[in-house]
């Protein structure tokens, strides 16, 4: 996958202004419940309810935890991967955003992109209405 993920960077990169990273992401494959264990905040109870995690972005260790069900034939997971990549890019430029919500909005916003490209959108591939992207990528409350 190095190969495929080092593509993907290269076109992040041309888009974005983000630097191409020396090193591509480690990729680690869990399980559908485990990558909703990881996502869970460490003080919550109960996992996200409802959610469903195909991939998560650690940037401590610099990895992509890919739910094992990933298919690199599938339009949906590649954009994910997108999405993450981004996160990874990020992370890896050493970039500072006001709030959680501005990181997600930069790779929202490139993950739309790619999927364009793609013949695809956020929206008829991922279900993300311009309400719901407005909620993920806000800062504040």
């Amino acid at each position: 996958m190095d190969g495929f993920m080092v593509a993907l960077m290269t076109w992040i990169a041309s888009v974005s202004g983000l630097p191409e990273p020396e090193n591509p992401p480690a990729v680690r494959r869990l399980s559908a419940e485990e990558i909703v264990a990881r996502a869970r905040p460490p003080q919550a109870r109960q996992p996200h309810a409802g959610r469903s995690y195909v991939a998560l972005y650690r940037a401590g260790t610099r990895t992509i935890l890919l739910r094992d069900d990933w298919s690199r034939d599938s339009l949906r997971d590649r954009s994910i991967l997108v999405h993450e990549l981004v996160h990874h890019m990020q992370a890896a430029a050493g970039r500072d955003y006001p709030c959680p919500g501005a990181r997600e909005r930069e790779a929202y916003g490139i993950q739309g992109r790619w999927l364009k490209r793609q013949g695809g959108s956020l929206s008829e591939t991922l279900g993300i209405n311009t309400l719901h992207l407005l909620l993920l990528t806000r800062c504040g409350r």
